[in-house]
């Protein structure tokens, strides 16, 4: 059974959450990271 979108995006929320301390709710996918 493939992922939805919601459970990737949830994935990596938690991810980017865990890594850059970037709250889960602000990770969208209309979002980018820039100045890396």
């Amino acid at each position: 059974m493939a992922a939805t979108q919601e459970e990737i995006v949830a994935g990596l929320a938690d991810i980017v959450n865990e890594i850059a301390g970037i709250p889960v709710e602000d990770v969208q996918l209309d979002k980018s990271f820039t100045d890396d």
